[in-house]
């Protein structure tokens, strides 16, 4: 992969995690995108996915510890250059443990995709163990 190959605003959205993801960082680090890893290995509450995210992402003291307040603090997060690329690993147990809050989480990242393309940056989300997401390619 190479530094024309980085992916632009229009490929923004939330993605199952690729088998080989290292060419992709590869490139966006050389880009130097802001890369957010979101380890949810021991979350099982929603509670502990907002404090585990706020912690990954450094989101603001003030960060309210709520659904809207992440959708704002994802918006208000400093432009990168080429993008800014949220990956969540370890998912599989608190995928099932969020139950209907794991949805509202991936809505928020689809969200957040949405409004940073409309500004003219990537934003791109990549979930492992996410079978309901569409693959990267």
């Amino acid at each position: 992969m190479t530094e024309t190959d980085i992916p632009g605003p229009a490929r923004s959205g939330v993605y199952r995690t690729p088998a080989d993801l290292a060419p992709l960082r590869e490139s966006l680090d050389h880009a130097r995108a802001r890369w957010i890893e979101v380890d949810l290995d021991s979350v099982r509450t929603k509670a502990e996915l907002l404090d585990t995210l706020a912690r990954a992402a450094s989101l603001p003291a003030h960060f309210g510890r709520n659904w809207d307040a992440l959708a704002d603090c994802l918006q208000d997060l400093p432009a990168p250059g080429a993008a800014c690329v949220v990956h969540v690993f370890g998912a599989s147990a608190a995928r099932g443990a969020l139950g209907p809050d794991w949805a509202i989480f991936l809505e928020i990242l689809e969200d957040a995709a949405m409004y940073w393309s409309e500004r003219g940056t990537a934003f791109l989300a990549f979930v492992d163990d996410a079978p309901e997401l569409s693959p990267w390619r």
